[in-house]
């Protein structure tokens, strides 16, 4: 059993928090909260996961999944840790924060790497995307977030459908961008 430690965590959604792995630093491990279960979340993202890994995409980093282990709060999940080239990378609001005059470059970059990529969202989010930045050009991996929710899942296998379904869900995230921006 691995043991985990508050001083461990590194960041939590609504249903499952994230942990550095004790053990291994370039691993996390995703516990899903004491009163939320939801398998499902899970397992639509480990699909999508698999399927953008299978891509081999070089501007969009996809945490590897490498199977599950008991922890002091429940099954744990193990992905790769993802880190920038000098250590932590921010979420995209905290660079946002940082960068509010690269908010342009970012959005189109953005908005190409990730219509291109087809990744299916269930919730594209500023806390679901890490920006990589290594001074040249902007990388993004995606976090959290993935999977579609429909009970009959096509997005994935019809690339027109997921950019499609992007293009409906860029506004959001975009509105949500240029606010970070102007704050």
């Amino acid at each position: 059993m691995v043991v985990i430690e508050e001083k461990d965590l590194i960041g939590e959604g609504r249903t499952r928090a994230c942990y550095q792995h004790p053990d291994f630093p370039d691993k996390c491990i995703k516990v899903f909260h004491m009163q939320c279960r939801e398998k499902r979340t899970h397992r639509k993202e480990l699909k999508e996961t698999r399927r953008l890994l299978r891509k081999k995409l070089s501007l969009l980093v996809v945490p590897d999944f490498h199977g599950t282990v008991e922890t002091n709060l429940g099954t744990g999940f193990i992905f790769d840790y993802i880190k920038g080239e000098s250590g932590e990378a921010p979420t995209l609001r905290n660079w946002i924060k940082a960068h509010p005059e690269g908010v342009n470059r970012l959005k189109t970059r953005l908005y190409d790497i990730l219509l291109d990529s087809t990744a299916v969202f269930s919730n594209p989010h500023s806390d679901n995307l890490l920006v990589l930045d290594d001074g040249e050009e902007l990388k993004f991996a995606i976090i959290d977030g993935l999977g579609e929710k429909p009970f009959i899942k096509v997005r994935s296998f019809i690339p027109y459908l997921a950019r499609k379904r992007f293009k409906s869900q860029w506004p959001g995230l975009e509105k949500e961008i240029d606010s970070l921006a102007a704050a």
